[in-house]
């Protein structure tokens, strides 16, 4: 995603986090924000987002392994985590966690709506933009800085907006 300009959405390619109180992390296009409540469950997630990335994985095998590292947890953390699957793209979110997918069909919201509900989708049309938070509360317009673009790594988040390039 090095494209500098803006798509036909309007804003430039690339992820752009949120100020919060969560982590969130980038390997390729595989994307995790995560509460940090307990702590050893981020750090957990953390790895399987390394481990998935590192072996190639895909959206789905990525959101599968996060869906089943949170189903083993005691505890149930907000979650959102996103990649591409085909075409489209695979989605888990868990908690208060959020996400509003944009696609060429319109907007696919995600949210559990429970603490401890885990939810699983695969959107099988193109993704031009994903925006989401940890909190029911933030799901308003979140306000980003066009200069704290995550190429590759781990920041202080507590929301997100992510733009597809030549969507």
């Amino acid at each position: 995603m090095s494209d500098h300009g803006a798509g036909e959405h309007g804003h430039a390619p690339g992820l752009f986090p949120v100020h919060g109180d969560g982590v969130l992390a980038r390997r390729g296009d595989l994307i995790l924000l995560c509460s940090l409540e307990v702590s050893q469950i981020a750090d957990d997630l953390l790895d399987t987002l390394e481990q998935v990335a590192a072996a190639g994985g895909d959206g789905r095998q990525f959101t599968d392994a996060i869906a089943d590292a949170l189903e083993a947890a005691d505890a149930a953390p907000s979650v959102l985590a996103f990649g591409p699957a085909g075409p489209g793209l695979a989605v888990t979110v868990s908690g208060g966690a959020w996400a509003d997918v944009t696609t060429t069909d319109g907007l696919a919201r995600f949210e559990t709506g429970h603490p401890r509900m885990l939810l699983r989708g695969t959107l099988r049309s193109a993704v031009s933009g994903v925006r989401g938070g940890l909190s029911p509360d933030d799901n308003g317009a979140a306000s980003t800085d066009r200069f704290s673009r995550l190429d590759a790594g781990t920041v202080r988040a507590g929301g997100l907006s992510f733009y597809q390039a030549g969507l």
